[in-house]
């Protein structure tokens, strides 16, 4: 019988290495550094507390306009493990919203905070996974504090929406740890198994954890372990069906990004790709003018931009240098393979969106790189201590620069108008940069500021959507004919495009235009769009001024069919019954609406007036009592004439 063949010993990445492997965060030593990294990492990002919830950019659709996020209740629950948000599967994310507004209701900071403080426990978890891995202090203090504080990770955390990278992170992070204590301890299934439900977790929490499975086997791959032995394989396979399980989720999820505007050849793309690939570690090292938004590079001549052409030389360069650096060798190639394996999900091989990189998607890459960096000052210092001295001030001048960078990034991220303003200011030759602002500068009722945003977004490009926004804007300034110009001019280029109906007829109405020009808008609207909610709306009052009143209960039905939950919809369509003297179902109505919101008080008003024409006397004056200490003064000349 052959002999049982012995477990090769994993390979330390310095000598002696393994002699402080054992209970690493015991150490007094460890636990001041720790301290030290994460207190300065407080002080950095400390200014994203005051940050606000973005108007746009998904924390809408994940925060303020969620009302799932409002309630623990199965049904919530059910909701978060059932639906897709915007074009990702994160049901652990949506809890964690959850919770946050549960709580404390939609306060930004506690949202903030939650970003920041699991954002902390993975720089624990990254210090943690490279001292396991490397049995070296220094590498793990370099690779941490670089982790904690690097400018371009302001964006998974000062952005809200970048939830689901903390998280993920957070699970991915202590997946790996498990996978390292599998591997140092015998072999014991429970570590595996550990790793396996935090897989499910970082899973769950975004799709990004899809290459944990690959990451296994570059740690088998660093330990000197035969990745293609029998047990090897057997333990990977569940990883790798789960991940093709979520991998299938996410080609499901991910139909409605935006497409972008401009066509690249398969060959182009590859070249994409490289300068993705090169993009990243250029930025690990020197990240400066970091920007919400990298838009793809506009040709000319039919040819890309020359970097776009020298990536893939650059990147050959590196791998040859790897395949040359000898005793560095197995160290290089694991920093590396970390950071292509952990990005390769998340560069836009195919192009989708607006931008051809983004700063969150380092957020876990570069930790591979950070891996690098703190080897190879082990390994100068190691050969010469006089370069001891000027490696450390260069470190604590990385530091410094990074701290500063990252306080100045993080108040960037303050709100969306902010946030379109640097982007704007960084592409001021990009029409959806001016467009973007234009947006923000409507939401925070700057009307004058987004005609002139949207003026060069139109000079640089004439689209129906910003056209159409514009006239928005003018329509808040009380420019109607120009607002009525820029929406005729919409429909005159798309005429299927429905918003510029509702929106000239809004306008209209404030030019006290006839009627039938003004339903014939929003009819046109509602056709264009069977769903569109504002439009039954407005239609169905106009209707009711017109006294087509059976046209504006329809009109109401369909509004409340929509849209259950609106009290003002329900306040409408009680005007519309009481008009037609059906004054009980007009009562059930406001009943409706105050329900909802009981702080409208022209509904108890009109509900009174409705109970009066029932004779039901008493009841309306405690409905008009209420109307008037809510502050209606309609309320109070009912209270005067009828209820002494």
């Amino acid at each position: 019988m052959a002999k049982t063949k012995k477990h090769q010993k994993h390979t330390p990445l310095v000598a002696g290495g393994n002699d402080v492997i054992k209970s690493n965060l015991k150490s007094y030593t460890n636990y001041l550094i720790l301290s030290a990294i994460l207190l300065l990492t407080i002080i950095v990002f400390s200014d994203s507390l005051k940050n606000s919830i973005l108007t746009c950019w998904d924390d809408n659709q994940y925060i303020t306009d969620n009302i799932a996020i409002r309630g623990l209740a199965f049904e919530n629950i059910r909701t978060f493990f059932s639906k897709a948000y915007v074009g990702c599967y994160l049901p652990l994310t949506m809890l964690t919203y959850a919770f946050d507004y549960r709580l404390f209701g939609l306060n930004p900071a506690s949202f903030h905070f939650t970003n920041l403080f699991i954002h902390l426990l993975n720089v624990i978890l990254v210090f943690i996974f490279i001292q396991k891995l490397a049995g070296e202090k220094k590498i793990s203090t370099i690779a941490a504090l670089i982790f904690a504080i690097h400018p371009m990770h302001v964006e998974s955390v000062a952005w809200l929406s970048e939830r689901k990278d903390v998280l993920y992170s957070f699970f991915f992070l202590s997946s790996l740890i498990c996978y390292l204590n599998y591997l140092k301890d015998s072999f014991r299934l429970k570590h595996l198994f550990y790793c396996l439900i935090l897989f499910i977790c970082s899973l769950l929490s975004k799709p990004a954890a899809i290459p944990l499975p690959l990451v296994l086997i570059l740690l088998d791959y660093y330990y000197s372990r035969d990745a293609l032995n029998k047990k090897a394989i057997i333990e990977k396979i569940p990883f790798f069906i789960l991940a093709i399980i979520f991998g299938v989720i996410l080609l499901f999820t991910q139909n409605k990004f935006e497409a972008i505007t401009q066509t690249f050849y398969f060959y182009e793309r590859f070249f994409l790709t490289s300068y993705a690939i090169v993009f990243y570690v250029i930025k690990m090292i020197a990240p400066l003018n970091l920007c919400a938004m990298y838009y793809y590079p506009a040709k000319s001549n039919g040819f890309l931009p020359i970097e776009y052409y020298l990536a893939p030389l650059l990147i050959v360069a590196v791998i040859y240098g790897i395949y040359k650096s000898g005793v560095h060798k197995k160290h290089l190639i694991s920093g590396f393979l970390f950071y292509l394996i952990t990005i390769i999900l998340i560069i836009q091989i195919k192009p989708v969106g607006s931008s051809i990189v983004s700063d969150r998607y380092s957020y876990i890459p570069y930790i591979g790189l950070s891996f690098i960096a703190g080897y190879f000052y082990v390994f100068f210092v190691s050969k010469n201590a006089k370069l001891k001295l000027p490696l450390n001030l260069l470190i604590l001048c990385s530091v410094l620069t990074f701290s500063v960078l990252t306080w100045k990034r993080n108040r960037v991220w303050a709100d969306s108008l902010t946030l379109w303003t640097d982007v704007a200011n960084k592409h001021p030759n990009v029409y959806h940069a001016w467009s973007s602002l234009g947006f923000e500068k409507i939401a925070h009722k700057d009307y004058k500021g987004a005609v002139e945003a949207y003026n060069v977004a139109l000079a640089l490009k004439d689209t129906v959507i910003t056209r159409n926004d514009r006239g928005i804007a003018q329509c808040y300034l009380n420019n109607f004919s120009e607002a009525i110009a820029d929406f005729s001019e919409c429909i005159k280029k798309d005429p299927a495009f429905a918003d510029p109906y509702y929106n000239r007829g809004l306008a209209l109405e404030k030019l006290n235009r006839n009627y039938p020009e003004i339903l014939k808008d929003y009819s046109k609207a509602v056709q264009l769009n069977p769903k569109y909610l504002a439009a039954y709306g407005r239609r169905g009052f106009i209707k009711y001024v017109t006294h087509d009143l059976k046209g504006a209960l329809e009109d109401c039905d369909k509004v409340i069919e929509l849209n259950p939950n609106l009290a003002d919809s329900y306040f409408y369509r009680g005007m519309v019954l009481f008009a037609m003297e059906r004054f009980n179902d007009a009562i059930k109505d406001y009943d409706n609406a105050i329900n909802i919101n009981p702080a409208m008080a022209t509904v108890f008003t009109n509900r009174g007036i409705a109970k009066l024409k029932l004779n039901d006397k008493k009841s309306a004056c405690l409905d008009w009592r209420a109307a008037a200490e809510k502050g209606d003064r309609n309320a109070e000349k009912y209270l005067k004439s009828d209820c002494n």
